[in-house]
């Protein structure tokens, strides 16, 4: 395409008061100056309404009204961005500078069809011992979630080719991303570009059953995983893994989880980073 592409950060939110102020300011804050902002919320009952009506002058779109979840709300926002790459920012997420949009996009190779394509790059997860920086690829998608939707400029006809599927309460990114594995290009830039905190629907530890077993359904609705019954029982051990993860927090307190969770190496493949001294931890 001619020119410099129009980017649609979008942000879904409901109840989210307490984060949202940092991820609108984030948007806000990037220098990259072809962005337009669509922010769909589930009409919230908190104060999120009238922070996101403090920035109403500088938000592209702005909806509040009740929806049917997280996907529907994401497919509602996505009918709304009018730009050529989508990247889905929500509450609690933020870029990684104010200057890493446009970094990304000038990296993007010229002859790319953006509009049909998947271009993302690294992320940084922040949680209570510190920061991890993730070592995003496609190519291991069929083993796992290996890409971060906050890092991920998607093309606006792969979107609206691909909607949410609304019965997945949070795997609905990774079931987009099988869905599209193999028809359209996954071009990685290196730039870290998305900042990710832990908490929320899928970090919420008292659903992470629920959480395995939406996942290993994902992977055999997309023919990614067998229905065979070995593939079942390697299902089942994920969500015994999971529960033992859970007993084992529980016993132990945060804290010392934390500190046992990291002298066993067991953070996601990527490289730890430390809280700074002069920051408080995530």
């Amino acid at each position: 395409m001619s020119g410099q592409p129009v980017v649609s950060v979008i942000t879904v939110v409901r109840n989210e008061a307490a984060t949202l102020e940092a991820t609108v300011k984030s948007v806000l804050a990037q220098s990259y100056p072809h962005v337009e902002y669509v922010v769909v919320d589930g009409a919230s009952t908190d104060s999120t309404v009238e922070i996101l009506r403090s920035f109403e002058d500088r938000i592209s779109q702005l909806v509040s009204e009740p929806d049917r979840g997280i996907a529907h709300a994401l497919n509602k926002a996505s009918a709304l961005a009018t730009g050529d790459l989508l990247l889905f920012m929500n509450a609690g997420d933020c870029f990684s500078d104010d200057h890493v949009l446009a970094r990304a996009v000038e990296l993007i190779p010229r002859d790319l069809d953006v509009r049909g394509s998947i271009i993302y790059g690294d992320a940084v997860y922040a949680h209570a011992s510190g920061r991890t920086l993730l070592r995003t690829s496609h190519e291991e998608l069929l083993d796992r979630n290996s890409i971060c939707h906050q890092s991920v400029l998607i093309g606006a006809d792969v979107q609206r080719a691909n909607p949410y599927d609304e019965r997945l309460a949070v795997y609905m990114d990774y079931d987009l991303w099988l869905r599209c594995l193999g028809r359209y290009p996954f071009v990685k830039v290196p730039v870290t570009l998305g900042v990710f905190t832990s908490g929320g629907t899928s970090g919420a530890d008292e659903l992470g059953a629920e959480l395995e077993i939406e996942r290993a359904v994902v992977q055999m609705i997309n023919n990614r995983s067998s229905r065979t019954p070995g593939a079942m029982v390697q299902a089942l051990a994920g969500i015994v893994a999971v529960e033992a993860k859970r007993g084992t927090r529980r016993a132990l307190g945060d804290s010392a989880f934390l500190k046992l969770k990291r002298l066993l190496r067991r953070d996601t493949p990527s490289v730890w980073i430390p809280p700074s001294r002069d920051r408080d931890p995530d």
